[in-house]
């Protein structure tokens, strides 16, 4: 599935354990792209944009058959899952990790029709960019 990336220019640093976040994109791709079985054109979208109050959003999307509101209301208690296979550790792990570093993630229907997962993390503000 490709992966289109929209990055901002200028983002500078953000405060974080790179391997915890490397671990929460990584879910969140997964995620997506098993979303995303069966779909005709999947596409799977990954941006990081600058938000006011020195924070960097990073978003995963897809254009999947989305979630439902029922869904998206238990989708970061651990052990709920819609997956046959799935544990429903995930979400709440990426969840904790994402808290831990002052940030706060969430899921919303994309514009696709599919669904995007969005987290914050704050910026250095001894490196941030413009």
């Amino acid at each position: 599935i490709p992966i289109e990336q929209h990055i901002a220019p200028d983002l500078g640093a953000v405060l974080c354990d790179p391997i915890q976040v490397q671990q929460v994109i990584i879910n969140l791709l997964r995620n997506a792209a098993e979303a995303l079985h069966g779909v005709e054109a999947p596409k799977l979208q990954l941006s990081a944009t600058a938000v006011p109050r020195d924070h960097v959003t990073i978003q995963v999307c897809d254009n999947g058959p989305g979630i439902s509101d029922e869904v998206r209301r238990t989708l970061f208690k651990p052990f709920m899952t819609s997956k046959s296979q799935g544990m429903g550790l995930g979400l709440s792990i990426c969840q904790t990790i994402v808290e831990a570093h002052g940030g706060k993630i969430e899921a919303i229907a994309a514009d696709s029709g599919g669904t995007c997962f969005r987290f914050t993390l704050r910026r250095d503000p001894a490196n941030s960019g413009s």
